[in-house]
């Protein structure tokens, strides 16, 4: 999965598609990007730097630039954190604690 909360440890490299796998069913809002683009912005909803996630994927930081601005047009927003806005909204409310047994100690609060 990606990194959060500051937490680089699988800034190495690792592609994934954390708004399928992570947050459930794509948004219709950007079904229409392709994978890549929706790759991409998922990096930028992180608050990756264009040269990082052109490191991580292993492309030219241009490549990324041009796929920025293709997902910029395609969601009609002008910036990349209202961009970023649309892989916040795909998350599922966060809500308490989690259950027992989910956190794997099988009940036992900290």
């Amino acid at each position: 999965m990606i990194a959060t909360e500051g937490n680089d440890s699988n800034f190495e490299g690792k592609s994934e598609d954390p708004i399928g796998e992570r947050r459930g069913a794509i948004p219709a809002q950007i079904a229409h990007l392709t994978a890549r683009e929706i790759e991409v912005l998922t990096w930028v909803s992180e608050g990756k730097r264009d040269s990082e996630i052109a490191t991580v994927l292993g492309v030219s930081v241009r490549t990324i630039n041009k796929h920025v601005q293709r997902i910029l047009g395609k969601l009609h927003v002008e910036t990349r954190t209202a961009a970023a806005r649309y892989v916040v909204r795909a998350a599922p409310p966060v809500t308490g604690d989690p259950e027992p047994g989910e956190d794997g100690n099988e009940g036992e609060r900290r």
